[in-house]
């Protein structure tokens, strides 16, 4: 009985995964990326982003992440799919990014933003 449910237990991890155990943190994943000027591929220092579900949900606000002087940024967030919003300045004005980005727990997600001129 007990080697039974052992055996079950170990199929279930297999196939779903437990992401607790292994760093993961349960459900959260993480976000890391660059932001770069569209066409030049300048690197933009210090860019502000706002991070909120595809469909908004009363009980995960948006976030928001800063990037270092090397356009770069990293932070833990919920697994789901997300609508990022960038700008050169926390003030914007924000740019859409046109692609909905999926964070999956336990991984990070690495992206490449490209800002069009005017952001």
């Amino acid at each position: 009985m007990i080697r039974r449910f052992i055996f079950i237990l170990l199929i279930l991890t297999a196939l779903f995964g437990l992401t607790s155990c292994s760093g993961g943190g349960g459900t959260q994943g993480n976000l890391a990326g660059t932001v770069v000027r569209e066409g030049t591929g300048d690197l933009i220092p210090n860019p502000a982003l706002i991070v909120g579900r595809q469909y908004s949900s009363p009980t995960v606000p948006d976030q928001q992440f800063l990037g270092d002087a090397e356009g770069k940024f990293e932070g833990t967030i919920l697994e789901g799919k997300y609508i990022v919003q960038i700008s050169t300045s926390i003030d914007g004005p924000y740019y859409t990014w046109p692609d909905v980005i999926q964070v999956i727990a336990g991984q990070t997600t690495v992206v490449l933003f490209q800002l069009p001129e005017g952001y």
